[in-house]
């Protein structure tokens, strides 16, 4: 006799072999561990797949960022049981972690780079591509500019996913700010594109000890101590420990945590601040004008990411040439934006002093993210590009 408990085992062991004979007919290739751009990009495509009737597989790629026990959305890690295969390939991923020689044939590109200082042999390569996706016209521009087809180029900005990413989002106790303080905030890897000591240094120069305001840090991950990378912050934490015992507060968060959590961090937040050296995509920029708080950034992420001083204070920055591997792993000597930190340091200052104004910016922000096409848009584009060739 049959319990059913072991026609449930039975039942899911078929599943499981069925689930691995599929074969996608796109097969996304990103690094889904990742909790920037690629794995960000891919994980919320993927998802948007599920109602075109589109066989899909994926390839998870293992790459600088790769975080162990990363969450998958449970759609997700069946779909990477399925065999890597596809007759179109959808690569995700930022131009310098593509792969220098991009396959001719059925390749499909989704990414992002500084249009500003970029590596124009890899961007040449992308003219092997069936297709190439630019999150804005200052990406679109740079690609024209190294010779690629013009109807191979497509901008589609990054969207949000507003499900997730809304003011409404409860933040957990533990992670909430004190009663009455104004919490700042940055999302970014530890890494010094990313302009965190410039922010640091503006934010402490600024503030005092006595006043009720934090400084908030999610890194997506913890340096890598072992090998001392030229490009890594490597010691972030150590320098805001004693910075703690004798300026404002200063709070780094280290763990990966679930979207719905980081979207209470940012919905608990006052405003963003955004100071990259280099420009990409500004997904983190706007999850965070998603759940109706102000940006604080330079004006070339403005012009890039189509922000308006009606929801965005904009500072200066200028350009300084970065020594070799500071900014990317073998990277040469390179122009980078730097953003002005005494400027910085008076728009906190503004931001500070006017709650009433944030708000209202905020949900400026919150209204210009919702004109935006979401992931099932950009999911439709891809699927039609694919039927159709």
């Amino acid at each position: 006799m049959e319990h059913k408990f072991d026609s449930d085992i039975k039942e899911n062991k078929e599943y499981t072999e069925t689930n691995k004979k599929k074969v996608g007919l796109l097969c996304f290739v990103a690094a889904f561990t990742s909790p920037t751009f690629s794995g960000r990009v891919a994980s919320e495509l993927l998802l948007a797949t599920r109602a075109l009737e589109l066989p899909v597989s994926a390839s998870d790629r293992k790459t600088y960022l790769h975080t162990k026990d990363f969450y998958y959305a449970p759609y997700i890690t069946k779909v990477l049981e399925r065999p890597d295969s596809g007759r179109f390939r959808l690569w995700v991923s930022l131009l310098n972690d593509l792969p220098e020689k991009i396959e001719k044939g059925k390749m499909l590109v989704v990414t992002a780079f500084d249009p500003f200082s970029y590596d124009k042999k890899r961007v040449v390569a992308l003219n092997n591509a069936v297709k190439v996706w630019v999150p804005s016209e200052a990406h679109l521009k740079a690609c024209l500019k190294e010779g690629l087809a013009a109807e191979k180029i497509e901008v589609f900005p990054v969207p949000v996913n507003t499900r997730k990413f809304h003011p409404r989002v409860v933040c957990p106790d533990n992670l909430k700010p004190q009663e009455g303080v104004f919490r700042f905030i940055l999302s970014a890897s530890p890494i010094n594109r990313k302009g965190i000591e410039e922010v640091l240094y503006a934010y402490i120069k600024e503030f005092k000890p006595s006043e009720k305001v934090e400084l908030l840090i999610k890194l997506t991950h913890y340096p890598n101590l072992k090998k001392n990378l030229a490009f890594e912050i490597q010691d972030l934490k150590k320098k805001t420990g004693a910075l703690n015992k004798m300026f404002a507060k200063v709070r780094i968060i280290t763990e990966i945590m679930p979207d719905k959590e980081y979207a209470g961090l940012l919905a608990s937040s006052d405003a963003y601040i955004y100071a990259g050296k280099t420009l990409s995509s500004s997904i983190t920029v706007k999850e965070a004008m998603a759940c109706a708080l102000p940006v604080i950034t330079h004006q070339n992420a403005a012009e890039v990411f189509g922000l308006q001083n009606e929801y965005a204070y904009i500072v200066p920055a200028e350009t300084k040439m970065a020594k070799p591997e500071t900014i990317y792993s073998q990277s040469t000597e390179m122009a980078v934006l730097e953003i002005d930190k005494q400027e910085l340091a008076k728009a906190m200052r503004s931001a500070f002093n006017n709650p009433a104004k944030n708000s209202k910016m905020g949900l400026k922000a919150q209204r210009f993210i919702k004109t935006l096409p979401d992931w099932k848009d950009f999911a439709s584009k891809i699927s039609t590009v694919v039927k159709n060739k």
